[in-house]
């Protein structure tokens, strides 16, 4: 009985949110800023001793139906280029270059973090435009990253996104996961003969908010720590690529209600971009998060109370009855099984999910038990073993995955 009750208080500490949020979430950037024009970013702070990437930011908001000039005053000749970034809080804006008084389709960019290539090449100040469609004020992050020629380009060898330098991430979220997708990178301005065979290296991050933190300083302020390679190094949790699939790809568990950013940077030799960082509270409404919670359905909340229920009874009764309790472990490991495999398959539902890794898990406890009948009853012993052992090994590799973080 002691056994069985080790075994539900780990499953009970290892429910909790995920780990990795960050800390002294106020501390920003360093900015610099015109007070005069609530849309206006000077480079006149630029350190020209630096050579790494630089960002200076300003926070404003948008009014309803607004459609703004954002400008960059003050560019430096060192400056090679710059990937300027709009970040809305709860809402999706739009930008688009200047000279496109018509606004075609295949240069608007879309979403709440979004940005732009901008070739500074014989240029002091630079204007892009920002339209907010909504009818309601959105707060906005304006975001300025200057680099140097040496520095790569992010989305430098975009075959997919518009427009053709597309330096932002897209997120694609669902009940269960979120994917994360970039374009290459280019090594220098001249695309056609660098993408060929390029040499930038690729590297992923994630930075958790805490639980349920749906402010808007917090929100700022984790997109803050993820604009420059330096910063995002230091704050965020480095993501290995998988196996197989593309390296620009990433997927995650989605934790509804726990805001994520993710970043992506490219490196070239000794120099390094980041891409415009990507935000979610995983919400099946993107922007719907009064109800944004990890039970977000009547299925997820069933599924819990059945196992409240279960973690009881084993723990008070478990011992009194050896054949339930066998069956329950080996269904709640087969599911465990099943859902793993159904995640790995591709199932983006959270009922299709469940229902295979319910109908797995039976199957596996049924087998199991015609098993233990035909050859031994010690067997059964074997899988709540087994079981404890593969548990004990997923809670060390998630408490403990400094591994793949550089520090």
């Amino acid at each position: 009985m002691k056994f069985k009750t080790v075994i539900y208080l780990l499953l009970i500490i290892s429910s909790s949110k995920p780990g990795h949020s960050f800390e002294n979430i106020t501390q920003r950037v360093e900015t610099s800023r015109t007070d005069d024009h609530p849309y206006k970013i000077s480079l006149k702070n630029y350190d020209p001793s630096e050579f790494k990437a630089q960002a200076f930011t300003q926070r404003s908001s948008l009014s309803a139906k607004d459609n703004v000039t954002f400008t960059i005053t003050d560019i430096p000749d060192l400056v090679s280029f710059m990937i300027v970034q709009i970040h809305a809080f709860e809402k999706n804006v739009s930008m688009y270059y200047t000279g496109n008084s018509e606004k075609p389709l295949k240069d608007i960019i879309f979403g709440s973090n979004i940005g732009l290539f901008v070739d500074t090449s014989a240029k002091s100040s630079i204007d892009i435009h920002v339209e907010n469609y909504n009818t309601e004020i959105v707060k906005v992050l304006l975001v300025v990253v200057a680099y140097s020629s040496e520095a790569p380009i992010p989305g430098g060898c975009n075959m997919e996104f518009k427009p053709e330098i597309s330096p932002f991430q897209k997120l694609i979220v669902t009940d269960a996961i979120v994917i994360v997708d970039a374009q290459p990178s280019s090594s220098s301005k001249n695309k056609q003969t660098i993408c060929e065979k390029s040499f930038v290296q690729h590297e992923a991050y994630r930075l958790y908010l805490p639980a349920q933190d749906f402010n808007s300083e917090s929100y700022f302020s984790a997109i803050e720590k993820m604009l420059t390679p330096e910063e995002i190094v230091k704050h965020a949790e480095k993501i290995p690529a998988s196996s197989t699939g593309s390296s620009l790809r990433r997927v995650f568990s989605a934790y509804s209600g726990t805001g994520s950013a993710y970043a992506m940077v490219a490196t070239y030799k000794n120099h390094s971009a980041a891409y415009v960082p990507a935000f979610t509270y995983a919400c099946t409404n993107s922007f719907e998060i009064d109800g944004c919670t990890m039970l977000p359905n009547g299925i997820a909340k069933t599924t819990c109370l059945l196992m409240i229920f279960l973690g009881i009874y084993l723990t008070f009764m478990g011992h009194r009855n050896p054949k339930t309790t066998i069956f329950l472990f080996s269904c709640l490991g087969g599911g465990l099984i099943g859902y793993i495999c159904a995640l790995h398959a591709g199932s983006h539902s959270a009922s299709n999910t469940l229902w295979i890794a319910i109908g797995t898990g039976l199957a596996i406890a049924c087998v199991w038990q015609i098993f233990t009948y035909c050859l031994s009853k010690e067997t059964s012993k074997l899988f709540a073993v087994s079981f404890f052992a593969f548990f004990c090994s997923c809670s060390t590799y998630y408490k403990f995955p400094g591994i793949h973080r550089k520090k």
